[in-house]
């Protein structure tokens, strides 16, 4: 499996405490067409109250907020309780809306200590954002903000993903084009049942982009060759599939199946032993090009991928029951490994 892709968390509390209020302020800006909004942080003697804010919502109504920004890089309930009353003895209105906003993460128990401390103090509704609040507002609406205070430029991402779509949709269309049977040379009937009959090809040589031994065959390699042959089977949603093996399997009432190789023999009654077919499934991410002339060793097309799976092209193996009249891929989850006895 391709491991995920991350990026480390963002340390607010590298901030200085001035810098970490202005980035409050530019989030908290954008909220609301504020009727009034003030930042009493940088002038200091703020009374506990960093950013003010008047807010008009639609239906007239008018609220107002008092903020209070905190670059802890860890807090306690104590130190929560003691922001509310600064903010409460300080000041001779009590806040319709009191926003906490703290560089660290908190609890699940001090934000709602906290929470039921401000309502209990009169606050009609306490908010509290924390790092992981921050972060994920910066990520998902305030991408200006975080290049801006972070130098994290995420449109370079957003550019890479998309430049993967478009050549995976590219290379998709140049595969069938190339591959596939024009419509009116197809028995739809029996292509039902072997999707490799819509193919003007009957196999394919798999040749990995690093392989500098073709056609030569490699008699030391570890894992699997840098190039070979193997059947196409069909297109899936993601690239396209190939036969890489047939093995028998076997099977109970319920679903649940097991690979038995080649020459098993079943001798339980409540198991029933079928054909299979083992499909290596290639990504169009894989691929990189696709020659259809050959050469003089190998005349099928040759397919160029990318062995970025673990040393292999294959995104995942599928396994295809093949004892009915059309097959179907077996569930996964549904697989045990089978214990044979000496």
């Amino acid at each position: 499996m391709k491991p995920t892709n991350t990026t480390n968390r963002i340390h607010f509390s590298d901030l200085d405490a001035i810098r970490f209020e202005d980035l409050c302020l530019s989030i908290v800006f954008g909220m609301h067409p504020w009727q009034d909004i003030r930042h009493y942080g940088r002038s200091g003697a703020d009374g506990g109250i960093d950013i003010f804010g008047i807010e008009e919502s639609d239906d007239s109504t008018i609220r107002n907020w008092s903020i209070q920004c905190k670059r802890y890089k860890s807090a306690s309930l104590s130190d929560l309780k003691e922001a509310v009353d600064i903010i409460l003895e300080k000041n001779d209105i009590v806040p319709d809306v009191l926003l906490l906003v703290v560089s660290c993460d908190l609890r699940k128990d001090v934000i709602e200590s906290y929470m039921n401390y401000a309502v209990e103090n009169s606050v009609k509704q306490p908010l509290i954002w924390t790092a992981s609040i921050l972060e994920a507002t910066l990520y998902n609406s305030r991408k200006d903000l975080l290049f801006a205070y972070f130098g994290i430029d995420t449109s370079r991402v957003t550019r890479t993903k998309e430049s993967r779509i478009v050549r995976g949709l590219a290379m998709k269309r140049k595969l069938r084009r190339e591959l596939l049977k024009s419509s009116q040379d197809v028995d739809w009937d029996r292509a039902r049942e072997w999707p490799d009959e819509k193919f003007i090809y009957g196999s394919l040589i798999i040749r990995s982009i690093d392989d500098d031994t073709y056609p030569e065959i490699e008699t030391d390699q570890v894992g699997i060759s840098s190039w070979f042959k193997v059947n196409v089977w069909d297109f899936y949603h993601n690239g396209i599939s190939v036969i890489v093996g047939s093995p028998s399997a076997i099977i109970d009432k319920e679903g649940n199946w097991a690979l038995t190789g080649y020459t098993h023999e079943n001798q339980d009654e409540k198991l029933t032993q079928f054909p299979t077919l083992m499909l290596g499934l290639i990504p169009f991410r894989n691929i990189v090009d696709l020659d259809c002339l050959g050469d003089e060793y190998q005349q099928e097309p040759h397919l160029f991928c990318r062995f970025a799976e673990g040393g292999e092209p294959y995104e995942r193996y599928s396994y295809l029951n093949r004892t009915g009249e059309y097959s179907y891929e077996l569930d996964p989850k549904a697989q045990f490994e089978l214990k044979i006895e000496d």
